[in-house]
């Protein structure tokens, strides 16, 4: 199965901010809005695979891009989440980090409990149409910033 997260296709649609080796795309299927990934340009299927040069990059480019959805979807929180391997509940044997944006209340009830919801399916989440990506991609680039 080809990978997704090597697709040009979806590395050009996706992609509001790139570093020497790493991508920031938004999530065609947000948990909430400003939902992001970031992922390693070269193809590793473990964070434990990068080079320590590169896992400096990385929290350099986790803390711009966090502070960026921040402040772009006004939050208050911020999950972030990695699952790596199928047993993890990795859907793409690529490393990437999720980045999702939180306010008080923005489920009903407690968030933990909502989250053990969506990892055992009983939660759906739809896939957003390019035009709502693009919107999103477009947010988020008004408030990068060095």
């Amino acid at each position: 199965m080809k990978c997704p997260f090597c697709d040009p296709n979806i590395i050009k649609e996706q992609t509001f901010f790139e570093s020497e080796n790493f991508y920031c795309f938004y999530n065609i299927r947000p948990l909430f809005p400003g939902h992001s990934l970031i992922i390693p340009k070269k193809h590793f299927r473990s964070f434990l695979e990068l080079e320590d040069s590169t896992t400096k990059e990385f929290i350099r480019v986790l803390k711009k891009v966090s502070k960026t959805l921040m402040k772009a979807y006004e939050a208050t929180g911020m999950d972030l989440a990695v699952q790596e391997g199928k047993d993890a509940g990795a859907s793409v044997e690529h490393f990437h980090i999720h980045l999702i944006p939180r306010k008080k209340g923005d489920t009903e009830g407690d968030a933990t409990e909502w989250f053990g919801k969506i990892l055992d399916d009983e939660i759906k989440i739809r896939t957003i149409s390019e035009k709502e990506v693009k919107k999103n991609i477009n947010l988020i680039k008004r408030h990068l910033s060095d």
